[in-house]
């Protein structure tokens, strides 16, 4: 399983119950594509659009996504550290990500599904498309900032708490939005 999250947390928020329910029974990679730098806040306060502020939050947000990595048993933390606020993936990250793919060779990619309703989530799956032409694995899209209509579900009855834990721990996170309530609401 390779988990593309386009933040740190995504993979939890989203994904989060079927990667707990895989842990220690597929390997799970886990490839972040944004830095987190646009996004949370600090215990100091409130995000701030100054460069020691985001490179904290940054730094952070690291430690808080290979937290969950361990937690979820992932193999690998790979980041693209393209940033929230002045990036975009470009040629440099479909060659990267197309290296990854091959040498991995994963059966499932879970990503936030393509008309979520946020533009990296977008993104993003542009760039599995284009890193990923003639290779074959299932692609499976979760929902982060818009419903998804539904063409299969996991009942993560069993690892919710599990989840919420993990969601927990990106307290950078959860300071600025109760993702948590949010999760159990979409499960």
């Amino acid at each position: 399983t390779c988990a593309l999250p386009i933040y740190p947390d995504d993979e939890v928020i989203g994904c989060g119950g079927l990667l707990a329910r895989h842990a220690g029974q597929a390997e799970i990679k886990i490839v972040n594509v944004y830095n987190g730098d646009g996004g949370g806040a600090l215990p100091e306060g409130p995000w701030r659009a100054d460069a020691d502020y985001q490179a904290r939050l940054v730094q952070t947000r690291r430690i808080e996504l290979d937290a969950a990595a361990k937690a979820l048993q992932a193999s690998e933390v790979i980041r693209f550290e393209v940033s929230d606020c002045h990036g975009a993936p470009g040629p440099a990250e479909v060659a990267r990500l197309r290296e990854v793919l091959e040498t991995f060779r994963p059966e499932v990619v879970l990503l936030p599904w393509f008309l979520d309703n946020h533009p990296h989530h977008r993104l993003t799956n542009l760039l599995l498309a284009d890193a990923s032409v003639g290779l074959s694995f299932t692609v499976l899209g979760y929902e982060v900032w818009g419903l998804l209509p539904p063409n299969a579900v996991l009942d993560i009855t069993d690892v919710l708490e599990r989840k919420v834990a993990l969601i927990r721990g990106y307290a950078s996170q959860t300071r600025t939005v109760d993702y948590e309530s949010y999760s159990v609401g979409l499960a």
